[in-house]
């Protein structure tokens, strides 16, 4: 099984038949060059049949064309990604290119989707009306060649909460690759399947009863908050007012499990969780998790 790391640098290959440079590479994966050489060595012993990743001064680093297949199939099948992204998703990985860090190149963006320069505007065009249309937000915005977000924190993440809710009612059983797009390179499974797990034992233990999209929209909604806490901060309020006693006892859950939230952080995720409706069918006196 490949890291994050590895994957992220074979998929690179994948999408670049012709070949990519040792510091485009370093760049991408956000990395010195000598870490480069050291994943794809790493790469190349995992392979049973020889070294698969080769490099020339003309092209940099490449794959064969006689390998691509294979490796396209191990790819797919060890879970490591898509290599090809499908018409209808790509905006959510510009989308998610975008956030990581505020901004990002549109040519990185068209290497990342195997775009022509003209079709990755054209592709920018549409998402922008997609999102005006469906979430009336302008929350990205395009200047030359550069795309970024034009909504504060507190915005965004209510619209990127509105986009969850959409989305998780067609992805359910898809929702682990939506997210990793999201939020890009800052998802871990495991992680996402702790916090899965910590939601439905509070909502068992106060007799909540709640669907499973309901249940993966909740999960992904304080795991985005969650990410985005660690690198985006929230305007702070001096008083937050939540609808309903159970949303504070939730909160006061999540704090008890070492989740840490600012008062911004639960003014805005409070709000989409109060349509929730999140009542307990537990009487006065019984036990909580209060």
């Amino acid at each position: 099984m490949l890291t994050r790391r590895q994957s992220r640098l074979l998929e690179m290959l994948l999408n670049n038949v012709q070949g990519v440079t040792g510091a485009k590479l370093a760049e991408y994966l956000e990395v010195s060059s000598r870490t480069v050489r050291n994943k794809v060595s790493e790469i190349n012993r995992i392979w049973e049949s020889g070294s698969v990743i080769k490099s020339s001064r003309q092209r940099g680093y490449f794959i064969e064309t006689a390998d691509m297949a294979s490796v396209k199939d191990y790819f797919l099948s060890e879970g490591h990604g898509r290599t090809e992204i499908a018409v209808s998703d790509r905006g959510w990985v510009i989308l998610g290119m975008v956030l990581k860090t505020g901004q990002a190149d549109i040519f990185d963006i068209g290497d990342k989707l195997a775009l022509s320069e003209p079709a990755m505007y054209k592709e920018i065009s549409r998402f922008q009306k997609k999102l005006m249309a469906e979430y009336q937000s302008g929350l990205l915005r395009m200047s030359g060649d550069k795309l970024w977000i034009d909504e504060d924190e507190a915005r965004l993440r209510q619209t990127l909460f509105r986009i969850i809710k959409n989305e998780t009612q067609n992805r359910v059983h898809n929702y682990s690759w939506f997210l990793r797009t999201f939020l890009y390179d800052d998802f871990d499974k495991e992680e996402y399947g702790w916090m899965e797990k910590l939601v439905k034992e509070y909502f068992d233990s106060r007799l909540i009863q709640i669907p499973d999209d309901g249940l993966y929209m909740a999960v992904s909604a304080v795991y985005i908050t969650i990410v985005r806490y660690q690198n985006h901060s929230a305007p702070e309020t001096d008083k937050v007012e939540l609808a309903g006693k159970e949303l504070a006892v939730f909160f006061e859950y999540l704090k008890a499990q070492g989740i840490r939230l600012e008062s911004g952080d639960i003014r805005i995720l409070g709000g989409l969780l109060h349509g929730f409706k999140m009542i307990s069918d537990i009487s006065p006196g019984a036990g909580s998790a209060a």
